[in-house]
């Protein structure tokens, strides 16, 4: 993972790249918790990752990971597991046999 060197100020932070739309509801999250009367030190942005980030399951890892995924990998997975189940085959073979289906058949 790409992380911005640790500085001499905060030697145990760093930076971590996250789209705005993240940023926000992460802050948001924060400043409502930060709302609420409690006793103690205000609730940090690393305070809400962290319990977050236990959450996370391999389910969760896995959508993150498919949603990643394009179409090009898709076909080569497809045409991977098929030549496994059914023998080793030409792409071109495969994308045929893919494009010779209905539109309707899961089959492949």
């Amino acid at each position: 993972m790409n992380t911005t060197p640790q500085t001499k100020k905060h030697p145990n932070k760093s930076n971590v790249a996250v789209s705005l739309r993240t940023r926000e509801e992460i802050f948001r999250i924060v400043n409502s918790m930060n709302a609420e009367e409690h006793r103690g030190r205000l609730v940090k942005a690393d305070d809400v990752v962290s319990v977050a980030l236990t959450r996370l399951t391999s389910a969760d890892m896995k959508k993150i990971l498919d949603a990643t995924l394009t179409n090009e990998d898709r076909l080569e997975l497809k045409y991977k597991k098929f030549c496994e189940t059914n023998g080793p085959i030409s792409k071109d073979e495969f994308l045929g046999k893919l494009l010779g289906k209905s539109l309707y058949d899961d089959e492949i």
